[in-house]
């Protein structure tokens, strides 16, 4: 794992050399954002008493991986038993919700209290040492947060997630034992009867009204939250007007539990004062939520502006609309499922690439294996036919689950250079823009270049574009595509050759 034991000069080196490509630009390095520290400059961690959070407003669009934790602690260290950096960042933000508000999260998964069987680790959560030596101490900074702003704040909390495979029985249950009483106070609205607990789980996706036979790759694959009102504008009053809240939307290629945040690369992206991409977000999980409960065979329970855009394919709620966000903010969203006829996000970015002017593709993708793989590997062939400079990123460590040996053999044909990450990588990101500088355009979200991803399941895809945006936000969106190009390069070093 020498890869990720190199100087940190390096890695300054490689953030530098990238963010400096534009240098008429005044662009803040990686982790610009302010958040709270100790005298030594270590995060603080929110507790059930206390909830640090950001000590100056975040700028409207801000990003972080976790690749400060894998380079300072190791990939892997199953003794250590001290939170990353990464999720203490997530609660920070949580931490910033204002009294009363509204916190919203959809989710593949998440654990709870311990992940082995193996009695001995005492701990606030399991004092009798009877569910684990390895406890989720991860996720378990996010769970204090939440626990902080419903008893202090009279913060609303609502969970949905997949009831799938993924999170078995007895997952279920230390999520349940962990998490009823932070999310046991329903105050989010759902009209569907029996909605009592604040955790939802969808079975064979929550949009898919098709039985489990039918399309069993199904799955809510999201990784979000709604915050509906912060603190960090300063102004006063524990409860405004929507039109003056500044709501904010967390969206992460990763989901909150320690196998995720360790073992993989990942990354996370927030948006603050978008009131229209957070509006977005929230109508996601209403549907979603309202849809886990009745299995939505009709629209009635969907909120009032979804009823006119969602509507059935193949038996499964679809949403073939491109979302713009605030005027000025250079910001789209869209959702998947997706009908069967529409033509994907990111092979419609790739077909509308002006080669001359956009020159440098760089893609860092998780999974990459079926039909739709197919259509990715054409699609950049035709980029690269058009004089595109692309490079791709995989991962190879899930085996054929990940990358199959087809779609190995559609790249060496087209001539795509594509590497294999030296660690597990979960992103799922695109970057397109020009050979020199930051003015360019991302894809990020939840969403593999997969049928199952962008047909079936619940996920995102948020598009940012520099050029689209007014200067208010411009310089937010060039220095997030910058430290999203560091991230790339970053996650390419030590690559190899994909088998």
């Amino acid at each position: 794992m020498g890869v990720l034991n190199r100087s940190i000069r390096h890695r300054i080196v490689v953030i530098l050399a990238v963010l400096g490509l534009s240098t008429a630009l005044a662009i803040a390095p990686a982790g610009a954002l302010s958040f709270d520290t100790d005298s030594d400059g270590v995060l603080e961690v929110p507790t059930t008493s206390s909830c640090p959070t950001l000590t100056d407003p975040p700028r409207g669009y801000e990003a972080w991986f976790n690749i400060d934790d894998m380079e300072v602690r190791g990939f892997y260290d199953p003794l250590n038993q001290t939170p990353w950096d990464f999720p203490k960042k997530v609660a920070q933000i949580l931490c910033g919700a204002r009294q009363n508000a509204q916190i919203k999260i959809g989710m593949f998964f998440i654990r709870a209290i311990g992940t082995m069987t193996q009695p001995g680790l005492k701990s606030g959560s399991d004092p009798a040492g009877s569910l684990g030596t390895r406890p989720e101490i991860d996720p378990e900074v996010i769970y204090d947060a939440l626990e902080y702003l419903v008893k202090y704040r009279n913060v609303k909390v609502g969970l949905v997630l997949d009831g799938g495979g993924i999170t078995p029985g007895s997952a279920k249950a230390l999520i349940n034992r962990r998490l009823l009483t932070i999310a046991g106070i329903d105050g989010i609205p759902n009209t569907a009867a029996g909605d009592t607990d604040g955790i939802e789980w969808c079975t064979n996706g929550c949009l898919n009204t098709n039985s489990s036979s039918t399309y069993p790759y199904a799955i809510n694959h999201e990784k979000f939250v709604t915050i509906s009102d912060t603190i960090w504008d300063g102004a006063s009053g524990s409860a405004r007007a929507a039109s003056s809240a500044m709501p904010a939307v967390i969206s992460s290629s990763g989901n909150w539990a320690r196998s995720q945040i360790r073992n993989y690369m990942q990354e996370l992206t927030l948006d603050y004062g978008d009131r229209e991409l957070f509006n977005q977000f929230s109508m996601r999980y209403d549907v979603m939520t309202y849809c886990a409960n009745s299995k939505c065979p009709s629209n009635a329970g969907f909120p009032s502006t979804l009823k006119k855009t969602l509507y059935l394919d193949r038996k499964i709620w679809v949403d073939p609309t491109i979302h713009g966000t605030d005027s000025g903010r250079g910001t789209y969203v869209t959702f998947s499922p997706q009908p069967s006829t529409v033509v994907d996000s990111y092979i419609a970015a790739f077909d509308n690439v002006d080669c001359t002017v956009d020159k440098r593709i760089r893609i860092a993708m998780f999974k990459l294996t079926d039909s739709k793989a197919t259509t990715m590997a054409n699609a950049l062939a035709r980029l690269k036919s058009r004089g595109c400079d692309v490079k791709m990123l995989l991962t190879q460590q899930g085996g054929a689950t990940t990358i199959s040996k087809t779609v190995i053999g559609l790249l060496k044909k087209a001539k795509i250079s594509f590497k294999c990450t030296a660690v597990a990588m979960h992103t799922k990101l695109i970057l397109i823009g020009p050979s020199t500088g930051n003015n360019g355009r991302a894809l990020h979200g939840t969403a593999n270049m997969s049928t199952a991803g962008l047909r079936y399941s619940e996920e995102h895809t948020i598009t940012f574009d520099a050029r689209r945006a007014s200067p208010a936000y411009q310089d937010d969106l060039r220095r997030v595509y910058g430290q999203y190009l560091a991230g790339w390069y970053e996650l390419s070093q030590g690559s190899k050759t994909c088998k």
